[in-house]
């Protein structure tokens, strides 16, 4: 007798690598040993608010409501981060914790910025210029080979 797959998840932000990272440094900041009370719980509440805000975009309809709750995770990444940098400076927290927490970090914000600056410029191509006279013109805010040089031959 053969076993059915259990469904597959339906959830949008199952489908984020932004929200694997987030959810990895919920767990590494959760194992991570912070000796202040304080800076440990702000660590972790804003780990768990960067997972949180990370869904909450991946959910969200309009570009401009998906950049603002990316935006927030990446905040909530950075602050996270930098609870655990500065439990390190005040001895509360291993210096190899401290490397490992702001690694996971950095990658997770480097992925967040660019959900951002996605959700902010990415337009159908019929919306960049109603001027047929623009049209072969490359836009500089969206395509990075506008600023480049005509090469000669």
């Amino acid at each position: 007798m053969t076993q059915t797959p259990p469904p597959a998840t339906s959830l949008p932000h199952h489908k984020l690598f932004a929200y694997e990272l987030c959810l990895s440094l919920v767990k590494l900041v959760a194992k991570t040993r912070v000796a202040d009370a304080q800076l440990r719980a702000q660590a972790r509440k804003s780990a768990a608010s960067a997972a949180l805000n990370c869904a909450e975009g991946a959910a969200r309809q309009t570009r401009a409501d998906k950049s603002r709750a990316y935006a927030i995770a990446l905040c909530e990444c950075c602050e996270a981060c930098a609870a655990i940098e500065i439990a390190g400076a005040l001895g509360a927290c291993s210096a190899a914790d401290v490397q490992a927490v702001v690694a996971l970090g950095t990658r997770t914000k480097n992925i967040l910025s660019r959900l951002v600056r996605f959700a902010v410029s990415a337009r159908p191509s019929f919306a960049r210029s109603k001027n047929p006279d623009h049209s072969a013109v490359a836009d500089s805010t969206t395509d990075p080979r506008a600023d480049a040089q005509p090469q000669s031959t």
